[in-house]
């Protein structure tokens, strides 16, 4: 995982005083958890309307989303946590962070946000730790996917490749999992 990644999880404790994992009657109650997740939801689009706060808006993203994703495995909609989009909110762009943040809020108190930011090309992060190119962020639209869990993002051919072997494992088990979730209708 990320070290940026690990920070962030690390503050959400620090916020807390206790140990993340130390919450049991938490992490098995969705509600709890959906009100844990609008938490940070408010704190984050607070830190973007403050100007000059925009990292704790970030750090506060992935908080959002690694709450959405646990109440995800949860509600059996999917297999597992995917850490894969907390480093691409941790150091995105801000396109990418308000239109996020806008997806999760009733109010329109974004839009004016949005409207400054929405010119701003969205990157994405390549998956393959040597990628060579700077910080693996490429714009998001060019990039592929592992073609089998639409999970792993890369900038090119070279770097899915160069990364199968390291990806197929996780990729193998993701698939396993995500084929035991019981079907939507």
């Amino acid at each position: 995982m990320d070290s940026n990644v690990i920070t962030a999880l690390n503050a959400a404790s620090a916020v807390c005083n206790k140990p993340m994992f130390g919450f049991g009657p938490v992490w098995k109650d969705v509600a709890k958890l959906e009100y844990v997740k609008a938490y940070y939801v408010t704190k984050g689009v607070k830190y973007i309307l403050d100007e000059g706060r925009d990292d704790m808006a970030h750090n506060y993203a992935v908080f959002v989303n690694y709450f959405e994703q646990t109440i995800g495995v949860a509600n059996k909609t999917q297999p597992e946590v995917i850490p894969a989009k907390f480093a691409e909110l941790l150091n995105g762009d801000m396109n990418t962070l308000v239109k996020y943040y806008r997806q999760h809020i009733p109010c329109n108190c974004l839009d004016e946000k949005y409207k400054e930011v929405k010119s701003i090309t969205k990157l994405g992060l390549c998956c393959y730790s040597e990628c060579s190119i700077p910080n693996r962020t490429v714009e998001r639209k060019k990039m592929l996917y592992c073609t089998q869990c639409r999970v792993a993002n890369y900038c090119s051919r070279e770097c899915q490749v160069a990364h199968w072997p390291d990806h197929k494992d996780g990729c193998l088990k993701y698939m396993e999992k995500k084929a035991k979730l019981p079907k939507s209708p």
